[in-house]
């Protein structure tokens, strides 16, 4: 579980720096499309997302036995990963925002 946790806290942590490069983005590009500003709140309802998760696997709020049945830990585990693949390419299409001496936030969690 703990790991599970630690990679809810790294995409958040990814969420959190790409809404500031779409932002950036939006004000720096005349005529930005619907796509990026789409993207901002994709990402910004996506944290919410994996904090209500991270809140489940850390049993930080009572979840009834019946309902606690209906998600297995594999499909958490699957969909986690399926948000690392996508931010992980959602990042190399943003290369070009992120300052020069910035590393990417997936390399920084290795």
């Amino acid at each position: 579980m703990q790991g599970l946790a630690a990679s809810i806290v790294g995409l958040i942590a990814a969420s959190a720096k790409f809404i500031p490069w779409l932002i950036d983005i939006s004000n720096k590009i005349a005529d930005v499309p619907d796509s990026v500003r789409t993207m901002m709140l994709e990402l910004n309802e996506t944290s919410i997302i994996l904090k209500g998760v991270q809140a489940y696997i850390n049993e930080e709020e009572q979840v009834a036995a019946h309902r606690k049945s209906l998600i297995s830990l594999e499909n958490i585990s699957i969909t986690l990963t399926g948000f690392v693949v996508t931010y992980s390419d959602l990042e190399k299409h943003l290369d070009f925002v992120k300052a020069g001496d910035e590393s990417s936030s997936f390399d920084r969690s290795k």
